[in-house]
């Protein structure tokens, strides 16, 4: 599955996932709700949606594993990249010897020693 057709299922099962979500709260507000079978219902579906968000979307990467993806990437011993924070200007550069990476960005936001 190429990114952009994991991000557009991940989009189509957020949407499903708040769906369930919302029936549920609707199910809980409405005349009738101390009904057993009601409550059970409305019980699984949040159980459902809190499980698949866990099991099934892709989590977003912290700023810091965005950089260092997006400078694994990139040759040279230096250079810059978009900061994954704040979309500054992240510079970092690549030690010689063990291949560590170090940078910042120049806002300030995000800085990263490897």
């Amino acid at each position: 599955m190429t990114p952009h057709e994991k991000a557009a299922y991940d989009a189509g099962l957020r949407a499903a996932l708040d769906m369930a979500r919302t029936v549920a709260a609707k199910m809980e507000a409405a005349p009738g709700a101390a009904d057993l079978r009601k409550q059970v219902a409305a019980t699984a579906l949040h159980t459902f949606a809190d499980a698949a968000t866990a099991l099934a979307l892709t989590p977003k990467p912290s700023p810091g594993v965005a950089a260092l993806a997006a400078i694994s990437e990139l040759p040279g011993a230096s250079g810059e990249i978009l900061c994954p924070q704040c979309s500054g200007r992240f510079r970092w550069s690549r030690d010689s010897t063990n291949g560590h990476v170090h940078g910042g960005c120049d806002a300030g936001c995000l800085a990263l020693m490897q």
